[in-house]
Formats: C-alpha cells, sequence, structure tokens
C-alpha cells in the first residue's frame, strides 16, 4: 500500500522590506477592480504608521504571502464604499487592513493563519487597539473571525466585484 506524500516543508520568515515591484504578484489575486497599482501601493505603504508585512520561504527567498494596513485616518483620507463602516473608529488607534493574502500554492497549508497572527501582534506593539477591514465573503472572513473579529456589516458587490465583503472589527487585547 502507498504512503501518501508528505507536505513539504517550508522554513518561512518574515520582513518589512522587500521591493514593491516583486509584490504585485499578490494583487493578480484580486478582483480587477480591486487590485492597486505599483504607485497606489507605494503611496498607501508610505503613510506614517503603515504596518506591511511579507512571508517568504527562507531557502529559496520566494514570496508566500502579504499583509498590509493604515492608521484609520489614512483609511478615512481614501473615500469609497466602505467609509462609512469606519467613521466610528476616527479617533482611535485602528489600523485598516488592505490585505492578508497567501499565494495559491501555498493556500490550504496554515499559512494564512500564521501570517495574520504576525500582523496582531505587530498591531498591539504599534500601540493599536482595533485592527478592522473588509474581507471576502468565505474562507477571508473566517480567517478573521477565527481571530475573534466581529463581522458587522455584509456588503454586496463590493467596488463592482459580484462578491460579498464583510467589515468586520477586531479589538486587540
Amino acid at each position: 500500500m502507498a504512503r501518501p506524500k508528505s507536505p513539504r516543508k517550508i522554513c518561512v520568515s518574515f520582513t518589512d522590506r522587500w521591493p514593491l515591484s516583486a509584490t504585485m504578484a499578490f494583487e493578480r489575486e484580486y478582483h480587477r477592480n480591486l487590485r492597486m497599482s505599483l504607485a497606489e501601493k507605494r503611496e498607501l505603504l508610505g503613510a506614517r504608521r503603515a504596518i506591511a508585512i511579507w512571508m517568504y520561504e527562507k531557502r529559496r527567498k520566494a514570496l508566500i504571502g502579504e499583509t498590509y494596513g493604515v492608521p484609520i485616518r489614512v483609511a478615512l483620507a481614501d473615500v469609497d464604499e466602505g467609509t462609512a463602516d469606519l467613521r466610528r473608529f476616527a479617533k482611535t488607534r485602528t489600523l485598516y487592513v488592505y490585505s492578508t493574502t497567501i499565494l495559491p500554492q501555498f493556500r490550504g497549508t496554515g499559512l494564512g493563519k500564521i501570517l495574520k497572527a504576525y500582523l496582531l501582534g505587530r498591531a498591539f506593539e504599534a500601540g493599536y487597539k482595533f485592527v478592522v477591514g473588509h474581507a471576502r465573503q468565505g474562507a477571508s472572513a473566517a480567517l478573521n473571525v477565527g481571530f475573534g473579529a466581529e463581522l458587522r456589516r455584509r456588503h454586496a458587490n463590493w467596488y463592482g466585484t459580484g462578491e460579498h465583503y464583510w467589515f468586520y472589527v477586531q479589538k486587540l487585547p
């Protein structure tokens, strides 16, 4: 009887510095209406107190995942269909998470949970009291709920994508 192959062991590392042009593969994982250009991403991540983390395979220096967020005041300056969800956090120490993405070949391995946990720890260290964002219905929303986030408002057809997104709120300790 043949034994199933064991999954390849991956030694991951984290960094807050990675050439942004090399991170554009993550944008392709989103609906075209949600993708950021390199210039938009560079401007957003240049905000004071932004947190950007890339997970990579140490041995091959290959990207696995990315997550990033900005202070709520930066997110509020970008008026869009999610702005109403954010207003009540305007005067609080809140990080708005734009993205937590794992590349397809690494999904289903638990690495998304590790990346999200790392982000929450960094946000706590930076003095944030809340982490909020808009997550696609399904695995993305479930990931946040798994860390204790509360789903607050469902947005149908988020940015004309035909997809449902949830506004979530995560209170940090």
